[in-house]
């Protein structure tokens, strides 16, 4: 398989499967971890053959074998190959969460400090705050799957 080819198979395998699926570009984009116009590019085959992480990315998104897309692709496929990718993508996944978490946090915690409310209030409310982000924390810990 040539390099020129290999996108424009992918392409066709993730249109396919984001159509069964049901989804917009842009929704299978959000599921990927992409915005709609990097999906665009991988789907169109622009910039040549996606990197592997990419190319499992998109699979998952659209819910289908990560194995199919890379060989699609024109890329290994072995499943210690794609597990590695896989638990690579995870820890990225929560890397981001907790960066999302401890902005949001934060964000919340200036709102606080602009509050008309004497201090003691206002570090009350933010203990509150606090203590909501971590219950979050825990439940999102507990969901998800122990290896």
């Amino acid at each position: 398989m040539t390099d020129a080819l290999a996108p424009t198979e992918l392409g066709r395998l993730l249109e396919a499967a984001r159509e069964k699926a049901g989804i917009s570009g842009r929704q299978a984009a959000a599921r990927s971890g992409f915005s709609a116009t990097r999906w665009r590019q991988i789907v169109n085959g622009e910039g040549g053959r996606p990197p592997a992480p990419t190319v499992v990315a998109a699979a998952l998104g659209v819910g289908i074998e990560p194995g199919s897309a890379l060989e699609a692709a024109g890329l290994p496929s072995d499943p210690a190959t794609i597990n590695a990718i896989i638990a690579e993508l995870a820890k990225a996944r929560d890397k981001n969460r907790t960066t999302r978490s401890v902005t949001g946090l934060a964000e919340e915690i200036e709102r606080i400090r602009a509050l008309p409310l004497p201090a003691q209030e206002r570090l009350r409310v933010a203990q509150g705050v606090i203590s909501l982000y971590e219950d979050l924390a825990r439940e999102e810990q507990a969901a998800e799957p122990v290896d």
